[in-house]
C-alpha cells in the first residue's frame, strides 16, 4: 500500500465538483437539491466531451499511478471501481477518519453539515465538500475479482462495504505502517490493532493476494522479472515458474502455484501486481 496524495490534482477536481455544488443549490428555496453521489455520477458533470472517459476516475489514475488504493492491483479498463473513505452512508461525526488524514480533516465534511452552509460559498471560498462527492475523499479500487470465471469481489472495495476503516493510504507514512512479509502475508508495523482490522475487513490477506506476493519476492530474488514480462505461452510460463522456485521439474511445483502458467487469466492477475517487484527489491 503506499501513499496517496489528494494535493496535488485538487484544483483540478474542484472544476469538476464545483459546477455540481452549483446546481444542487436551490437560491429559491435557501436548500441544498440532489446532493448525492448518484447525480454527481451524471455524465454532465464528469464525461469528458472529447473522449468520454470519467474526468474524476482519471485523476485518481493519475493521483494512484494506476494502482488500486488497497492492494496495489494495476486498474484499468472495467477493473476499476470508486471507493468513498468515508463511506457514503455514515454518521455526521467523521473524525474516526479525520483524525488519522489530514487531507479528510481539511478538505472533507458530512454532507449533512455542508448543508447548514447557505448559500453556497464561492468556489474561491470552499474550504470542505461534502463527502459524498469530495474529491479528498474518493479513491480508486479495483474490483476484487480475483477468481477465474466468477464475477464475485475477494477483497478491497466489494468486500469493506461501509465498515469502518484506517484511511491507510491517505497518511503519509503508510509504507512504514503497514508491509510484506516474504511469505506474502500483509503486516501491520508493532501489531497495531486498529491497522489489522484494516487489513482484514479488506480481506488484504486473502489466499490468493498472499500467493502473487509471494511468487512476487520469488521473482524478484532470482531476478527472472524479464523472464516473466516475456513470457508469451504456457510453456515459456512454466519454465519462468520452474525457475522461481528452483526446482528442475514441473511436476515439483506446488498445485497452488501451476495455475499462473496454465491460466491465461491468473497469469494477467499475477502481472498485474508487478509493484510487487520493486518493493521486495528495496527491502533491507
Amino acid at each position: 500500500m503506499k501513499y496517496i496524495n489528494k494535493e496535488t490534482y485538487s484544483e483540478e477536481a474542484l472544476d469538476i465538483v464545483y459546477p455540481f455544488l452549483q446546481e444542487a443549490w436551490n437560491a429559491i428555496d435557501n436548500e441544498y437539491i440532489g446532493l448525492t453521489y448518484e447525480d454527481f455520477r451524471k455524465p454532465k458533470y464528469r464525461r469528458d466531451s472529447v473522449d468520454g472517459s470519467d474526468k474524476i476516475v482519471e485523476i485518481m489514475r493519475k493521483e494512484q499511478d494506476d494502482y488500486c488504493c488497497y492492494c496495489m492491483r494495476l486498474i484499468r479498463g472495467k477493473n476499476i471501481t470508486i471507493e468513498h473513505v468515508i463511506p457514503q452512508q455514515c454518521d455526521s461525526d467523521i473524525t474516526p477518519y479525520t483524525k488519522y488524514a489530514p487531507v479528510l480533516a481539511n478538505r472533507v465534511e458530512h454532507v449533512d453539515v455542508f448543508k447548514t452552509h447557505k448559500p453556497l460559498p464561492s468556489k474561491t471560498d470552499l474550504m470542505k465538500q461534502p463527502h459524498v462527492v469530495a474529491h479528498a475523499n474518493l479513491v480508486a479500487s479495483c474490483t476484487g475479482i480475483a477468481v477465474e470465471n466468477n464475477d464475485s469481489c475477494c477483497f478491497c472495495n466489494g468486500k469493506r462495504g461501509n465498515t469502518r476503516i484506517v484511511p491507510l493510504m491517505l497518511m503519509q507514512e503508510c509504507m512504514s505502517l503497514v508491509g510484506y512479509l516474504v511469505n506474502g502475508r500483509m503486516y501491520a508495523i508493532n501489531n497495531n490493532s486498529e491497522y489489522k482490522d484494516t487489513i482484514k475487513q479488506l480481506q488484504l490477506n486473502h489466499d490468493r493476494l498472499i500467493e502473487i506476493r509471494h511468487l512476487w519476492h520469488l521473482i524478484q530474488r532470482q531476478e527472472l522479472l524479464s523472464s516473466f514480462v516475456q513470457s508469451a505461452d504456457e510453456r515459456c510460463r512454466q519454465v519462468a515458474i520452474i525457475k522461481t522456485f528452483a526446482v528442475k521439474r514441473w511436476s515439483e511445483v506446488s498445485v497452488n502455484y501451476k495455475k499462473y502458467a496454465e491460466s491465461e487469466f491468473y497469469w494477467n492477475l499475477l502481472m498485474d501486481y508487478e509493484w510487487f517487484h520493486q518493493y521486495y527489491k528495496n527491502l533491507p
